[in-house]
């Protein structure tokens, strides 16, 4: 018998900011994460489980303002591939010059 969480078939996003700007931004801006195409805000930074078929994925992470609309700033595209039951882990970080230059995502371990 096979349990549920062996077959979970994910993305793992983790949010990072540069210390110099961790005070500021935090409460500032919120993340936006578009995976195929479909746009989330997520509610924190920090690590976000994102469910996914099986398959080849984009993801576009970016920052948002929390009060206030402006076009996303600082975006991050990667494609990343998911077997059934993996979960590939994902980090963004936003660049110390967060207003003028892209952010960097990765994957990770």
């Amino acid at each position: 018998m096979t349990g549920l969480a062996s077959e979970k078939t994910a993305i793992v996003l983790k949010t990072r900011w540069p210390p110099l700007w961790l005070v500021f931004g935090f409460f500032i801006f919120r993340t936006i994460v578009t995976v195929d195409g479909v746009t989330s805000l997520l509610p924190t930074w920090g690590e976000h489980v994102l469910p996914v078929v099986p398959g080849p994925h984009e993801v576009q992470v970016s920052l948002g303002r929390s009060i206030g609309g402006r076009r996303p700033m600082s975006g991050a595209r990667i494609q990343v591939e998911v077997a059934r039951g993996e979960t590939v882990h994902l980090r963004y970080q936003v660049p110390s010059l967060y207003l003028s230059n892209e952010g960097s995502l990765e994957i990770i371990q």
